[in-house]
């Protein structure tokens, strides 16, 4: 399904996007999509690797806590 997206948009970015339509031979609309579509899979990116940061930082809580469980036994 198709949507219509009315907006302003700076000056600049319009005519960079003019630019690149010329230069590429694609329409604006695929121009935005594209990007549209890669900087989703950045924000999908930054929240894997956020995930995957909070992941690491849990396995070194745990096995600190179980290098000290086993310190504290050897030394008993």
């Amino acid at each position: 399904m198709n949507h219509t997206i009315t907006t302003n948009i700076d000056h600049s970015i319009y005519l960079f996007l003019e630019q690149q339509s010329k230069a590429t031979k694609r329409t604006k609309k695929s121009i935005i999509e594209e990007a549209l579509k890669l900087y989703q899979k950045y924000q999908l990116k930054a929240q894997i690797e956020s995930g995957l940061k909070e992941r690491y930082n849990e396995y070194k809580n745990i096995n600190n806590e179980y290098l000290n469980t086993q310190f504290n036994s050897i030394k008993d």
